[in-house]
């Protein structure tokens, strides 16, 4: 497919939005979803789930209210296809926990 393009999208809510894409223009999560929204051609979404602490800081997009907040996003943007999976290999930082597939 000449048009697909694969974004990746690993939170709902914009605390860890921040905190595991880090992206570097700093905007809040509605602002990228706004942005994938506007995507033409084959849209594909991918999703990292895991959980744990990086540093000082507590990371877990698997919580009830982040997984609400990724499906309503994802109801938004449309995309074709949503590919979730977890840690395959050793994480950069030693405090995440890959997921079972339960």
């Amino acid at each position: 497919m000449a048009d697909l393009k694969v974004m990746k999208l690993d939170a709902g809510s914009d605390e860890q939005f921040q905190r595991i894409d880090q992206p570097r223009s700093k905007q809040p999560v509605n602002w990228y979803i706004q942005q994938l929204m506007k995507l033409e051609g084959h849209l594909w979404i991918q999703t990292i789930f895991f959980r744990g602490n990086m540093g000082e800081k507590k990371i877990d997009n698997t919580t009830s209210e982040e997984l609400q907040l990724l499906i309503g996003h994802y109801k938004k943007i449309n995309p074709e296809k949503v590919m979730v999976y977890t840690i395959d290999r050793e994480p950069p930082a030693s405090g995440l926990q890959k997921l079972t597939k339960e």
